[in-house]
Parts: C-alpha cells; sequence; structure tokens
C-alpha cells in the first residue's frame, strides 16, 4: 500500500493510505483531489490542520490537528477514528454514537464515504468533511 500526500500545511504534510487503484465509483461520484482540498478550505479556511471530518461508524468529529495531538501517523487523519489513538475502546465502533471508537478505514468494512482522485489517478477512500451538505459529502 503506498501512501499520497492529500493536503499539507506549512506545520506538517499530511498524507493518505492509497486504497484503490481503479475508480470503483460510477459517475461523478469521485472528486479530484483538487476539487477536494478546494472544498475543504471553503469550509474550514486554508490551515488542513482545522479542518474537520466525521468518523463513519461512530459519528465522531475531529481535526487534522486531533489526530496529530494524539500521536497518530499522519496517513490515519480522515482515514481511521481518532480514537484509536487516544485510548477508546471498541464499545462505539459500528453504533453511531458519537464515540470516538475503533474504527481502522483500511480494515475488512470500509466505510469511508469520500472517494479522492490524485494526480496519478489512484483513489483514496476517506471521512466526510464535518457538517457538509455539499456533493464531498456524498
Amino acid at each position: 500500500m503506498q501512501s499520497r500526500i492529500l493536503f499539507s500545511s506549512s506545520r506538517q504534510a499530511i498524507t493518505v493510505n492509497e486504497t484503490s487503484t481503479s475508480d470503483s465509483i460510477a459517475g461523478d461520484g469521485v472528486l479530484s483531489a483538487e476539487q477536494w482540498r478546494a472544498e475543504a478550505s471553503r469550509l474550514f479556511g486554508p490551515d488542513p490542520l482545522r479542518w474537520r471530518f466525521v468518523c463513519p461508524s461512530c459519528g465522531h468529529v475531529a481535526a487534522v490537528e486531533d489526530w496529530k495531538n494524539a500521536g497518530a501517523k499522519d496517513t490515519q487523519a480522515a482515514f481511521s477514528c481518532v480514537g484509536r489513538y487516544i485510548g477508546a475502546d471498541d464499545s462505539r465502533t459500528f453504533r453511531k454514537e458519537g464515540g470516538p471508537c475503533t474504527y481502522a478505514g483500511g480494515g475488512l468494512i470500509r466505510l469511508n464515504p469520500v472517494a479522492v482522485r490524485h494526480e496519478d489517478g489512484a483513489i483514496t477512500h476517506v471521512f466526510a468533511f464535518a457538517g457538509a451538505t455539499t456533493a464531498a459529502a456524498a
């Protein structure tokens, strides 16, 4: 599995794990990395550490800075719940009870709802933006 830079700030580059090399979502359900970054900036401002995401398993909302402060690898922001890195137990995983939980985006059950196509064509699936009501959350 290869990691790719999806967004960065002057303080930290954030990469995500490549989860697919083909477009498994039909039509326009895949955002380009440029579209995805533009939507994040529109919603939360230009600093990626302030961008917020919602875990598709438990509903917990976290900013990239939360993953960083929890000691998570940079590949885990918007990919696995921040609860994995702050000692959350497994009781809220897959329950949509507010979390945080221990969900991992690369596991057998992939819930990450947003597909982002990198410049080289690889697809990464990530969490939806918190509060997103646009196509980016579809």
